[in-house]
């Protein structure tokens, strides 16, 4: 509901004075109301609170003294951000209904249900895996090889590359560096990755074998960048080191891609921006 403005510093007076008489356990004690408020790795939750009750969050800083006070609607459970020493309070009126809550730790920004994963060999999906991420406002993962794919790879027509190899040995599973651990926490995959030899790098397929237990029940949402290919030809490979997700149709993209043209490739896939 926002900031209380020029009642800041009001506010914060009463604050402090409930804290310092102890006029809120007082209160609490005089009320028929049985209202609880707790709070936990950025969960408010509050229960049996009146019709016409409100929270006010409060921010001090290092010397306890009232910075902000924030007036948030009451609703059995919400995500809000906090900072360690903030207090919520629980109050009808200028009746406290409860004790205040504090803050024991500085709690983690709300969980997103979108992530963007992405291997990127010339630059090429990584603009475009940022471009996604700042439209969706979801978090961002690149898959990194172990080994670095040298320069040689861009000759398309030497047999000799690492990638010709690769692309042409579908057993292949180049290693990538680092994990993603929290992967289950998410809804939403937007897969990135450039078009090789008519397919998605075999690191792809590293990664969805990888996590095919966590992305059980995922949706994934495939996108690449290619000069001349489109994506269809690398999605049968997806879907089956995938087969415990649901793996849209995807789209081709660029770099240099709008905003616009991206929201309309993933409203055509079922996402929905926020």
């Amino acid at each position: 509901m926002g900031k209380i403005g020029k009642s800041a510093a009001f506010f914060a007076a009463v604050i402090t004075a409930c804290v310092s008489f102890g006029s809120v356990a007082e209160a609490t004690a005089q009320t028929s109301y049985t209202a609880s408020m707790t709070y936990e790795k950025g969960v408010l939750k509050t229960d049996n609170a009146p019709f016409d009750a409100l929270i006010y969050h409060a921010s001090y800083d290092d010397n306890g003294v009232v910075q902000e006070v924030r007036k948030l609607e009451v609703k059995a459970e919400q995500e809000t951000e906090a900072k360690k020493g903030d207090r919520f309070f629980l109050w009808s009126g200028m009746l406290p209904l409860c004790v205040p809550v504090e803050v024991s730790e500085t709690a983690r920004e709300p969980k997103k249900d979108t992530i963007v994963v992405y291997f990127s060999f010339q630059g090429s999906t990584k603009k475009l895996a940022e471009s996604i991420v700042s439209v969706t406002d979801a978090d961002i993962w690149q898959i990194v090889p172990e080994e670095p794919y040298g320069n040689e790879n861009l000759n398309y027509y030497d047999s000799s590359t690492r990638s010709y190899i690769e692309q042409n040995t579908p057993s292949m599973r180049p290693k990538f560096t680092g994990s993603l651990d929290n992967v289950a926490d998410y809804d939403t995959v937007i897969l990135g990755y450039p078009i090789w030899y008519g397919k998605a790098p075999r690191i792809i397929l590293t990664f969805l074998e990888a996590y095919k237990d966590d992305l059980d029940g995922k949706t994934i949402i495939p996108f690449c960048t290619s000069g001349s290919s489109g994506i269809s030809g690398s999605l049968s490979e997806i879907r089956s080191a995938a087969s415990k997700s649901t793996v849209k149709d995807g789209f081709r993209g660029t770099a240099s891609m709008a905003e616009s043209d991206i929201k309309a490739q993933l409203a055509n896939n079922g996402y929905t921006v926020k």
